[in-house]
């Protein structure tokens, strides 16, 4: 006898409706943000492989992790219904993970949650098939996975299905988000309608423009327990506001090249958060101030928000970080720049349940990404509603 047996809730994901009309999203209305298709990779991509491996291995290894990726649309169908095609994660099923972390992806409408689907350990494993597990844990591999990946290898597949007028009520147009799987690549998303029904462009996000987020796995969503709870995405959700997820487990660390990629980009706010990564103080200073002047060369007015890391209490040298972090910013502002904010990060969670805010003295659980995305809500609201 299964779970599912003895609590339906536990039932694993998947499609019932026979009836169905299927489209892949990418021809259809709907729009996708923080990401985008690769024709040349076949799969939704964070960052160009080009641009990625100059940047460093890390980021070559996530180029096609799509964390804070969202593909979103109107529909008038009752019933709505998924089928991704993702790859085998690295690590397989990671440790620090949940399964729903690395292939999960969550529904909303609005801003209210609908639901999640995910693969189940057995789809994992028959992507893996022959294969040994350290083919897909080791970075060295990083490139040739996702050659592979582009070439039909290791698919990991599954579906879900939603009744929207059962669980939200009858509306004449329900606004779906999805938010695709945080620590794996996605090859193709076909959604699935009622006959009659239609797929429309999404309704706008409010706030014109993107914040780019650029830290560690911290702002990756290591280890969110599914897509939509780490604090990048929370707060798109609170912010009403487009977002691109820049963060890169074990390898935002400053430095010339990724410099050069933040001063590429466009975005209505920059949001620099790396503290976690830079080895040391030290470290931190000789590339801190660094990449303030390497964005604010090429754009003069776009608001900088740097933060420190969250928690303090694992952290013997955060005091000294924190002046560093908020040296360059009184640096800025003693310059003349207006547009520079700092944001104490380890006054983010409360002392008497700061451990209990992560999943192990460093990562956030569902609780500690909450609490980053409620204290850095106020700032970049008020910065929002400036421009």
């Amino acid at each position: 006898m299964g779970i599912e047996q003895i609590d339906k809730n536990f039932k694993p994901s998947g499609v019932s409706s026979t009836d169905l009309i299927w489209a892949n999203a990418l021809d259809t209305k709907a729009k996708t943000y923080g990401v985008f298709y690769s024709e040349k990779d076949k799969a939704y991509m964070r960052f160009p492989l080009d641009d990625a491996g100059k940047i460093g291995l890390g980021y070559k290894v996530y180029a096609d992790s799509t964390t804070g990726g969202r593909i979103r649309f109107r529909t008038n169908s009752p019933n709505v219904a998924f089928h991704v095609t993702a790859r085998v994660a690295d690590g397989v099923i990671s440790s620090a993970s949940a399964l729903t972390n690395c292939y999960g992806v969550s529904v909303y409408d609005g801003k209210r949650f609908v639901g999640k689907f995910s693969a189940e350990a057995k789809d994992v494993l028959k992507g893996v098939g022959d294969q040994d597990f350290s083919f897909f844990a080791g970075a060295d591999t990083a490139e040739q996975r996702i050659a592979d990946f582009r070439d039909g290898k290791y698919p990991v597949k599954y579906s879900g299905e939603f009744n929207l007028e059962q669980k939200i009520g009858k509306k004449d147009f329900y606004d779906i988000t999805l938010f695709l799987p945080l620590y794996n690549g996605v090859k193709e998303v076909l959604i699935g309608i009622k006959p009659n029904s239609e797929i429309f462009a999404p309704t706008e996000y409010k706030h014109n423009g993107y914040i780019a987020f650029y830290g560690s796995s911290v702002t990756h969503g290591g280890c969110a327990s599914r897509p939509g709870l780490d604090y990048v995405s929370l707060l798109s959700q609170m912010l009403d506001c487009d977002v691109y997820n820049m963060g890169v487990t074990g390898s935002a660390k400053g430095g010339k090249d990724a410099e050069e990629y933040l001063a590429k980009l466009n975005p209505c706010i920059y949001f620099i958060d790396y503290d976690h990564n830079s080895p040391s103080p030290e470290h931190l200073s000789q590339t801190h101030y660094s990449i303030y002047q390497a964005i604010r060369n090429v754009h003069p007015n776009t608001p900088i928000v740097f933060a420190s890391r969250i928690g303090a209490f694992y952290y013997n040298d955060y005091k000294e970080r924190i002046d560093i972090i908020n040296g360059t910013v009184e640096k800025a502002k003693k310059q003349g720049d207006s547009n520079v904010y700092f944001i104490d990060g380890s006054t983010v969670f409360p002392k008497e349940i700061e451990g209990d805010c992560t999943v192990d003295c460093c990562h956030p659980n569902d609780l500690g990404f909450y609490l980053m995305a409620k204290a850095f809500a106020p700032a970049l609201k008020e910065i929002l509603e400036k421009q």
